[in-house]
Protein backbone atom coordinates (compact mmCIF):
# COMPACT_ATOMS: atom_id res chain seq x y z
CA UNK A 1 0.00 0.00 0.00
CA UNK A 2 1.23 3.70 -1.28
CA UNK A 3 0.57 6.44 0.43
CA UNK A 4 -0.46 9.32 -1.95
CA UNK A 5 1.46 12.65 -0.41
CA UNK A 6 -0.07 14.76 -2.08
CA UNK A 7 -3.10 13.97 -1.19
CA UNK A 8 -2.00 13.90 2.79
CA UNK A 9 -0.67 17.42 2.25
CA UNK A 10 -4.25 18.35 0.74
CA UNK A 11 -5.96 17.16 3.92
CA UNK A 12 -2.99 18.17 6.36
CA UNK A 13 -3.34 21.70 4.75
CA UNK A 14 -7.15 21.49 5.00
CA UNK A 15 -7.15 20.45 8.27
CA UNK A 16 -4.80 23.48 9.19
CA UNK A 17 -7.05 25.65 8.01
CA UNK A 18 -10.14 24.11 9.70
CA UNK A 19 -8.24 24.98 12.59
CA UNK A 20 -6.86 28.11 12.48
CA UNK A 21 -11.08 29.20 11.29
CA UNK A 22 -12.51 28.05 14.22
CA UNK A 23 -9.44 28.68 16.64
CA UNK A 24 -9.79 32.38 15.95
CA UNK A 25 -13.24 33.00 17.19
CA UNK A 26 -12.82 30.10 20.00
CA UNK A 27 -9.30 31.86 21.18
CA UNK A 28 -11.16 35.66 20.68
CA UNK A 29 -14.38 34.34 22.79
CA UNK A 30 -12.05 32.77 25.47
CA UNK A 31 -9.97 36.70 25.26
CA UNK A 32 -13.22 38.35 25.81
CA UNK A 33 -14.48 35.77 28.39
CA UNK A 34 -11.31 36.22 30.72
CA UNK A 35 -11.05 39.88 30.20
CA UNK A 36 -14.74 40.38 31.51
CA UNK A 37 -13.89 37.69 34.65
CA UNK A 38 -10.83 40.26 35.91
CA UNK A 39 -12.80 43.36 35.22
CA UNK A 40 -15.77 41.54 37.13
CA UNK A 41 -13.04 39.94 39.90
CA UNK A 42 -11.34 43.82 39.69
CA UNK A 43 -14.87 45.37 40.69
CA UNK A 44 -15.36 43.00 43.59
CA UNK A 45 -12.01 43.37 44.92
CA UNK A 46 -12.60 47.41 44.63
CA UNK A 47 -16.01 47.04 46.65
CA UNK A 48 -14.78 44.09 49.24
CA UNK A 49 -11.90 47.17 50.01
CA UNK A 50 -14.09 49.85 50.57
CA UNK A 51 -16.58 48.08 52.10
CA UNK A 52 -14.01 46.66 55.01
CA UNK A 53 -13.31 50.40 55.41
CA UNK A 54 -16.92 51.18 55.92
CA UNK A 55 -17.30 48.45 58.28
CA UNK A 56 -14.66 49.66 60.68
CA UNK A 57 -16.07 52.85 60.53
CA UNK A 58 -19.71 51.19 62.03
CA UNK A 59 -17.34 49.29 64.68
CA UNK A 60 -16.01 52.75 65.57
CA UNK A 61 -19.85 53.63 65.54
CA UNK A 62 -20.78 50.70 67.67
CA UNK A 63 -18.30 51.19 70.41
CA UNK A 64 -19.07 54.79 70.22
CA UNK A 65 -22.58 55.66 70.87
CA UNK A 66 -22.19 58.63 72.90
CA UNK A 67 -21.08 60.26 69.43
CA UNK A 68 -23.38 61.67 66.93
CA UNK A 69 -21.43 59.59 64.10
CA UNK A 70 -23.92 56.74 62.58
CA UNK A 71 -25.59 57.29 59.18
CA UNK A 72 -29.05 57.77 61.44
CA UNK A 73 -28.53 61.04 63.08
CA UNK A 74 -29.76 61.44 66.90
CA UNK A 75 -32.10 64.35 65.96
CA UNK A 76 -30.62 66.29 69.52
CA UNK A 77 -27.34 67.78 70.12
CA UNK A 78 -25.55 66.59 73.05
CA UNK A 79 -22.60 68.54 74.69
CA UNK A 80 -19.74 66.32 74.05
CA UNK A 81 -16.22 66.64 76.45
CA UNK A 82 -13.37 68.31 74.42
CA UNK A 83 -12.30 64.32 74.18
CA UNK A 84 -15.45 63.13 72.53
CA UNK A 85 -15.34 66.25 70.31
CA UNK A 86 -11.84 65.14 69.24
CA UNK A 87 -12.96 61.21 68.89
CA UNK A 88 -15.67 62.52 66.46
CA UNK A 89 -13.25 64.37 64.52
CA UNK A 90 -10.90 61.53 63.99
CA UNK A 91 -14.10 59.36 63.23
CA UNK A 92 -15.45 61.71 60.27
CA UNK A 93 -12.02 61.76 59.12
CA UNK A 94 -12.17 57.71 58.51
CA UNK A 95 -15.45 58.13 57.12
CA UNK A 96 -14.22 60.85 54.88
CA UNK A 97 -11.06 58.89 54.03
CA UNK A 98 -13.26 55.86 52.90
CA UNK A 99 -15.84 58.60 50.71
CA UNK A 100 -12.30 59.43 48.92
CA UNK A 101 -11.77 56.23 48.27
CA UNK A 102 -15.04 55.04 46.89
CA UNK A 103 -15.00 58.45 44.82
CA UNK A 104 -11.74 57.46 43.08
CA UNK A 105 -12.70 53.61 42.96
CA UNK A 106 -15.90 53.72 41.87
CA UNK A 107 -16.93 57.76 40.47
CA UNK A 108 -15.45 57.17 36.34
CA UNK A 109 -17.18 53.88 36.51
CA UNK A 110 -20.24 53.85 33.56
CA UNK A 111 -22.07 50.73 34.59
CA UNK A 112 -22.14 47.73 36.19
CA UNK A 113 -21.20 47.08 40.10
CA UNK A 114 -19.10 50.00 40.06
CA UNK A 115 -21.52 52.05 38.70
CA UNK A 116 -24.29 50.67 40.75
CA UNK A 117 -22.26 51.29 43.72
CA UNK A 118 -21.05 55.02 43.00
CA UNK A 119 -24.74 56.37 43.26
CA UNK A 120 -25.40 54.42 46.68
CA UNK A 121 -21.74 56.61 47.85
CA UNK A 122 -23.18 59.54 46.21
CA UNK A 123 -26.52 59.38 48.41
CA UNK A 124 -24.78 58.05 51.44
CA UNK A 125 -22.17 61.46 50.83
CA UNK A 126 -24.73 64.08 50.76
CA UNK A 127 -26.70 62.16 53.75
CA UNK A 128 -23.80 63.09 55.53
CA UNK A 129 -23.02 66.64 54.35
CA UNK A 130 -26.77 67.02 55.56
CA UNK A 131 -25.26 67.34 58.92
CA UNK A 132 -23.18 70.14 61.03
CA UNK A 133 -20.94 68.02 62.83
CA UNK A 134 -19.89 66.75 59.95
CA UNK A 135 -19.66 69.80 57.76
CA UNK A 136 -17.66 71.29 60.77
CA UNK A 137 -15.48 67.80 60.48
CA UNK A 138 -14.84 68.65 56.95
CA UNK A 139 -13.98 72.41 57.65
CA UNK A 140 -11.40 71.19 59.66
CA UNK A 141 -9.74 67.65 57.94
CA UNK A 142 -10.68 68.53 54.33
CA UNK A 143 -8.01 70.05 53.20
CA UNK A 144 -5.40 66.72 53.95
CA UNK A 145 -7.44 65.31 51.28
CA UNK A 146 -6.79 65.31 47.04
CA UNK A 147 -8.20 68.47 45.55
CA UNK A 148 -10.03 66.27 43.21
CA UNK A 149 -11.98 65.09 45.86
CA UNK A 150 -12.17 68.24 47.46
CA UNK A 151 -13.93 70.04 44.99
CA UNK A 152 -16.34 66.67 44.61
CA UNK A 153 -17.05 67.28 48.53
CA UNK A 154 -17.23 71.14 48.38
CA UNK A 155 -19.69 71.23 45.56
CA UNK A 156 -21.88 67.97 47.18
CA UNK A 157 -21.78 70.05 50.36
CA UNK A 158 -23.05 73.74 47.90
CA UNK A 159 -25.78 71.29 46.42
CA UNK A 160 -26.79 69.87 49.50
CA UNK A 161 -27.08 73.21 51.67
CA UNK A 162 -28.52 75.18 48.82
CA UNK A 163 -31.57 72.45 48.14
CA UNK A 164 -32.11 72.86 52.21
CA UNK A 165 -32.37 76.40 52.16
CA UNK A 166 -34.97 76.09 49.00
CA UNK A 167 -36.81 73.97 51.08
CA UNK A 168 -36.84 76.04 54.01
CA UNK A 169 -38.15 79.07 52.15
CA UNK A 170 -40.83 76.67 50.08
CA UNK A 171 -41.77 75.41 53.79
CA UNK A 172 -42.26 79.21 55.04
CA UNK A 173 -44.11 80.39 51.82
CA UNK A 174 -46.81 77.93 52.39
CA UNK A 175 -46.85 78.44 55.92
CA UNK A 176 -47.67 82.06 55.14
CA UNK A 177 -50.50 81.28 52.30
Amino acid sequence: MSIDWELAIQIGSFLTSVVVVLGMPIGLFQYIRNARRDRRNREYSAYDATDQYYMDFLRMCFENPQLDIFDIADGVSKDLTSEEKKRELIAFTMLIAVFERAYFIFENAPSGIVGRQWRGWQEYIADYCNRANFQDAWRLSGDQFDHKFQRYMQDTMKRVLDSNHTERLATEVSKHT
